[in-house]
């Protein structure tokens, strides 16, 4: 694929239950730590590999997330921010912490071999971003 200049990006954060013993993103990594984590997503793949204390939970849907903060059996969520604001009204007390562990980059792609249509996909993406419609549009969680 090629890729039209970035969109827009996105913090990636932490998001704990009401009554977490979890303040900081600096406790989230020790033993007895459940984070959870989108099944497959970019998160469980780079959160596997940083956390050296915490357990990685993968969670196959943003609902079984919410159900399992509401139960307890997860301590954090980490996702994008504006996946964290969406967990965050439907579990009333949750907190996003403050910080960030990485940034997600969003952008327009073609296939390869299709470069005659990179300058328009290039024009467009600069035509949306100057648009305010990103903004608009009421995402949370934008860097």
């Amino acid at each position: 694929m090629d890729f039209s200049p970035t969109l827009l990006e996105v913090e990636l954060g932490y998001l704990v239950p009401p009554g977490s013993r979890v303040s900081a993103p600096a406790a989230i990594d020790r033993t007895g730590i459940r984070v959870g984590v989108s099944q497959g997503g970019t998160s469980h793949a780079v959160l596997t590999h940083e956390m050296k204390n915490a357990t990685v939970v993968p969670v196959p849907t943003v609902k079984a997330a919410i159900d399992m903060l509401k139960a307890g059996t997860l301590d954090v969520f980490a996702t994008n921010k504006g996946i964290l604001f969406e967990i965050a009204d439907a579990v009333p007390g949750a907190k996003i912490l403050e910080g960030r562990w990485g940034l997600e980059h969003f952008a327009f792609a073609i296939p390869k071999g299709r470069e005659n249509g990179a300058a328009y996909l290039r024009a467009f993406a600069e035509d949306v971003k100057n648009s305010g419609a990103l903004r608009r549009a009421g995402l949370r969680g934008e860097a």
